[in-house]
């Protein structure tokens, strides 16, 4: 009897399968940009696998004493490597591209909450909306204004 229902359940998993259609999963290859991601990756932590043993207080300095961490040529060129993915990692699809701003353009000019409050500012001191006025960007906070 657990034969044949055996039998019948496979025998129904295998008509019920022939009209799905799904296509076979492909994974996409990988290119250069995610080679170098992945190969900074490793180089990175077999790089500090070898600091780790052969200069223990570098890779694990004591926190008993209050004086800066040692630091070592092979730790830092094994961190610094990490950098690499940011210069050839492609960009996600359907991403914006990165909107780079005019080194010319004047800092006032970028919409933040600090240039609406600066705009605040100068309205109510009587100074032009949006033009430059004797307070700069970076005077303290009036004192009238500290209780927000």
């Amino acid at each position: 009897m657990v034969v044949a229902g055996a039998l019948v359940g496979l025998v129904a998993l295998h008509l019920s399968g022939r009209r799905v259609n799904r296509t076979r999963y492909r994974p996409e290859r990988l290119r250069a940009p995610e080679w170098v991601i992945l190969a900074s990756g490793v180089v990175a932590g077999l790089g500090m696998s070898v600091v780790g043993a052969a200069q223990p207080l570098v890779a694990h300095p004591p926190t008993v004493s209050l004086q800066w961490p040692q630091v070592s040529l092979a730790a830092l060129l094994s961190v610094l490597v990490l950098v690499a993915p940011v210069f050839v990692a492609p960009l996600p699809a359907g991403s914006a591209p990165v909107r780079r701003l005019d080194p010319g353009l004047a800092a006032d000019r970028v919409d933040t909450p600090a240039r609406r409050y600066r705009e605040l500012i100068r309205a109510e001191r009587g100074g032009p909306p949006g033009g430059m006025d004797e307070t700069p960007p970076t005077a303290p906070i009036p004192a009238e204004r500290n209780d927000r």
